[in-house]
Order: C-alpha cells, then structure tokens, then sequence
C-alpha cells in the first residue's frame, strides 16, 4: 500500500473529497491522512467518519499491511 492508493481509494468511495496521504516514518505501514470533506462526510459525528475511511482498509488493517491510519478531516 502506497500514499497514492490511500488518496485514491478514498477519494473515489466519497466523491469530491480530497485526501493527502503521507508516509511520515518510511515504513510503509503508517500513514497521516488528511481529507477535505464531502457534504456526506460532514454529516457525519466524528466517529462514524472515522469508522467509515477505516472500513475501506479493513483487509490491510486486518493483515497488517497497514499498521495505522491517522486520520485528520478538514472542512473547506
């Protein structure tokens, strides 16, 4: 898993947000991501959009191929 397929993967389950992935230790695993919310996602409690980009790395959260995912979300 890269930053590439991280922004990928969730900018195109929620359409029109933005997302910005960094692989701030070089391990691979970990990862900060940053997203600029859609209507849907601010409709949303803090919780739930967490558990909602979380779901779709559940088999790589699962494996292990990704470790953490430090999620931010930005409101523009």
């Amino acid at each position: 898993m890269d930053t590439q397929e991280i922004q990928k993967r969730i900018e195109t389950a929620f359409e029109g947000t933005k997302a910005a992935a960094l692989d701030p230790r070089g391990s691979g695993d970990y990862f900060d991501v940053r997203i600029s919310e859609n209507e849907a996602l601010k409709a949303l409690s803090r919780v739930k959009k967490h558990q909602a980009i979380m779901k779709l790395f559940d088999d790589e959260l699962k494996s292990g191929e990704i470790h953490a995912l430090a999620l931010k979300f930005i409101t523009l």
